[in-house]
């Protein structure tokens, strides 16, 4: 992303936080009875506040008594609070729309209330199209946003919570329609199909004066808060691949003994010109007596010798990022995973073919068949082989299709669906039955908005 782009971004992130804080703070002060310089009005002051509304505000509360427990003023706390809110809106409202570029979600806040996404809710919700028919359309696209969250917190729970305060504590139409005309802008439009903006958001939400006020006031963070936004930089794209590729794909690479296509592929892993990999048992040889009369061209000519790793599937990889923030490095650690069959999808051809799922990946495992068979297990049924391979690079809501129009076959013919069949997951099972998940979630929401 190059720096014109970046400072776009910038722009819209810094107007898009003052519209969400003013907003919010309104909201904390007007209705709730807590005040930006940290007053707070007790419960029987407020009379006007319903039930539902109570609840809110009191969770609102509990969220700013737990940030002053960390020795933060009572001002600062409000102040701190708000932010973070605000954060959590701005996030959904960008992840919605880098969702939506990708083909990963209806249209939901491209086009506001005229998304596509909002009118087959209302076509499935009719509460909410009666809303939108009285005039009430900002409540009921609200109440769609909330539903897009619900069905989106089981993967992504940490932004996407309805149960987080932010979702109780929701924009204004006039703000939420000014933040939404901000990300829709043509000028940027490119910027959403880019895995960085998400990371660069980040950078960009805290204010630069809360940085300088932060760093005048005190040589070293004086809490967790500022600590984070203090110490919080975004990681260029050509580092993430660095490390990447000298983490993972070097592990893969060793694993594999260099016959990889990683090879290619990480143009930052290093290699040494000389690399002998050693077999299982074999140690390192001795170091050699001296070489400090050699040159650096002449050393990095010397072999190196690298120790036997065990070879594991893709899957059984574990990857631990301590400060992962946008997740720019488990993206990396991702890429170009989407293009191959998920998890599932692999087990499902694997157990079809009669084959290990690490039939994919390595052809020495020897709990797979010879070479010599492949050719007859892979023809053996020839119009399901062609089922099965056309199954491959197909989005996760085709394959769901596919899934449920054929356990309605079977159970036509009086066989019984693949969902019932030992060694099947969760995932098969909630794909037969989609309306599950969302009259789940539906319920959650009328709860937290009548």
């Amino acid at each position: 992303m190059d720096k014109e782009t970046r400072n776009g971004l910038r722009n819209i992130v810094v107007q898009s936080r003052k519209i969400l804080e003013e907003d919010l703070l309104d909201q904390l002060e007007g209705a709730f009875g807590i005040h930006r310089n940290g007053t707070i009005e007790s419960e029987g002051s407020l009379s006007h506040l319903n039930e539902e509304e109570l609840d809110a505000r009191r969770r609102a509360v509990a969220a700013v008594e737990h940030i002053e427990g960390y020795d933060i003023k009572p001002k600062d706390a409000v102040d701190q609070f708000q932010r973070e809110v605000a954060f959590t809106h701005l996030n959904r409202l960008c992840a919605f729309k880098m969702l939506e570029r990708r083909g990963l979600l209806d249209e939901t806040v491209s086009r506001g209330t005229n998304s596509n996404g909002f009118k087959v809710h209302l076509a499935e919700h009719r509460e909410d199209e009666r809303l939108w028919r009285t005039g009430e359309e900002y409540r009921a696209y609200k109440h769609f946003l909330f539903d897009v969250c619900a069905k989106l917190t089981d993967e992504i729970k940490v932004l996407f919570d309805t149960e987080h305060i932010s979702s109780h504590l929701f924009p204004g139409r006039k703000s939420l329609e000014g933040v939404l005309d901000l990300i829709n802008a043509d000028e940027l439009a490119d910027i959403w199909e880019s895995d960085e903006t998400i990371g660069w958001i980040y950078q960009y939400f805290t204010p630069k004066e809360l940085r300088d006020k932060a760093r005048k006031e005190s040589a070293a963070p004086r809490n967790s808060y500022e600590l984070a936004f203090r110490n919080q930089f975004y990681t260029p794209r050509y580092v993430v691949q660095f490390l990447t590729d000298n983490t993972l794909g070097r592990t893969w690479y060793e694993m594999r003994k260099g016959d990889t296509r990683l090879v290619d592929q990480c143009g930052y892993m290093v290699r040494r010109p000389m690399e002998i990999f050693l077999g299982l048992g074999q140690a390192l040889p001795p170091e050699p007596q001296d070489d400090s009369d050699l040159s650096q061209e002449e050393l990095l000519k010397q072999p190196v010798h690298i120790l036997h790793r065990e070879k594991k599937l893709p899957w059984e990889i574990k990857v631990l990022d301590p400060a992962s923030g946008s997740g720019h490095f488990l993206r990396q650690l991702r890429t170009g995973a989407k293009d191959n069959p998920t998890m599932r999808h692999l087990e499902a051809l694997a157990r079809f073919f009669g084959v290990s799922p690490a039939y994919f990946f390595d052809d020495h495992l020897t709990e797979l068949p010879g070479v010599e068979d492949r050719p007859f297990v892979a023809s053996s049924r020839h119009t399901l082989r062609e089922v099965a391979m056309n199954l491959i690079g197909l989005s996760e809501g085709s394959l769901n299709a596919v899934l449920q129009l054929s356990c309605r076959l079977r159970e036509i013919e009086g066989l019984t669906c693949a969902e019932n069949q030992p060694g099947v997951g969760d995932g098969a099972s909630q794909a037969s039955n989609p309306g599950s998940t969302t009259r789940r979630k539906r319920s959650v929401r009328k709860k937290a908005h009548p």
